[in-house]
């Protein structure tokens, strides 16, 4: 402190008080006022032919089938289930809800007319105890299946999973929601122990509750879950930092000021190589990507930064909505429905599952690969 000395021992104490206040308003205002995308995450892109409101298709509508143009492996099997990419999580999640013979437990943030939500429907149907929490639904109509639409005090639930007959669990970050995204899911064929955790925690969000439930990580089945806010993101970075070659990032949005980036800032500090495939959406037409800012900051740091810009097979923009980091090209996997945001870290209710299993980790890093050899978009001015 730049204090005088021939200053009194009180007015010394009050300039320090104040230099305290006017830093903690800094924090405050960094992190929960200036540089925080909107909260709503998730924005849908729709044919530019197509209605604005998805919700005016009914659950018979044929479902979006336009696919990429690129031939992306979509599917890699691992002692325990299955990963999956973009085409591939939608069929596979609706697969697993029609094999559902008892009992169906599924959060989302988004809920509206999909092919998912019908297969939801008929599983109700054929007797199915099917019950979903959402955090925003997009129904216009009751839906034939119990649905509680929660907000939490804080942030909004963000969580995206379902649990089938207690044992099969389909981590995801895809909402139950229509139109043409990139996702990835990992779909666990026996995982009682995720599954029992999962279905405590659906349990205290059907009841508007937010539990202080594995916020320092329970150990499952091929990895350590974890909800958020909590330490996951802590833990996440030091994931990050046992990289020894370097860490690949595919993420639909990021800001600055969170564990995992100073991770990766210290990454790059020590040369290691790191590259992200960020999405390029924004708040509003013509502005600038919610993205940008952190890209420009990563590659002046040495990271490679790009953005996706992948088109359906009609020639329109789809999201780039996943969130994974793969370290060492398997060694380790950071993956849930967690955008690397202060809002991921430490405002919504999210799901996070850091895995050491190296098949699944494997598969992340050739998805990871492929992608940029098949559709290497300019990197960000």
């Amino acid at each position: 402190m730049l204090i005088p000395k021939f200053r009194s021992l009180p007015s010394r104490v009050l300039s320090l008080i104040e230099t305290l206040l006017l830093f903690s308003l800094g924090l405050f205002l960094y992190f929960f006022v200036l540089t925080e995308p909107p909260p709503i995450e998730e924005v849908v892109r729709l044919p530019s032919a197509a209605t604005n409101d998805p919700e005016e298709e009914t659950p018979g509508d044929e479902p979006d089938t336009a696919s990429s143009p690129t031939a992306l492996r979509e599917r890699y099997d691992f002692d325990g289930g299955e990963l999956l990419f973009d085409d591939a999580v939608e069929p596979a999640l609706v697969a697993l809800i029609d094999a559902a013979g008892s009992r169906l437990r599924a959060v989302t943030y988004t809920v509206e007319v999909c092919p998912a939500v019908a297969s939801i429907e008929r599983a109700a149907a054929r007797g199915v105890e099917v019950k979903v929490v959402a955090g925003r639904s997009q129904f216009k109509r009751r839906p034939s299946f119990p649905l509680t639409e929660f907000h939490p005090p804080k942030g909004i639930l963000h969580e995206k999973f379902v649990v089938a007959d207690g044992r099969t669990v389909f981590l995801s970050s895809r909402n139950l929601s229509g139109g043409q995204s990139k996702n990835a899911a990992i779909l666990f064929s026996d995982a009682p122990k995720l599954a029992a955790l999962l279905t405590e925690e659906f349990d205290a969000l059907k009841e508007m509750r937010i539990e202080k439930r594995c916020e320092k990580g329970c150990r499952v089945e091929f990895g350590t879950l974890f909800f958020l806010p909590g330490t996951g993101c802590r833990a996440a970075k030091e994931d990050i930092l046992s990289a020894r070659i370097g860490v690949d990032v595919a993420m639909y949005t990021l800001t600055l000021g969170i564990p995992p980036l100073t991770g990766v800032k210290k990454l790059l500090k020590k040369g290691k190589k790191v590259r992200f495939l960020v999405d390029d959406w924004s708040g509003e037409p013509g502005e600038a990507s919610v993205n940008s800012r952190a890209a420009r900051y990563l590659e002046s740091l040495g990271a490679t930064v790009l953005f996706d810009r992948l088109l359906d097979g009609r020639g329109e923009p789809m999201n780039f909505h996943h969130k994974f980091a793969v370290v060492d090209g398997g060694a380790a996997t950071v993956f849930g429905s967690m955008n690397w945001t202060k809002a991921g870290c430490y405002r919504n209710r999210e799901v996070l599952f850091l895995s050491r299993d190296r098949e699944i980790g494997a598969a992340f890093s050739s998805y990871f690969e492929d992608i940029l050899q098949a559709v290497p978009p300019p990197p960000v001015r």
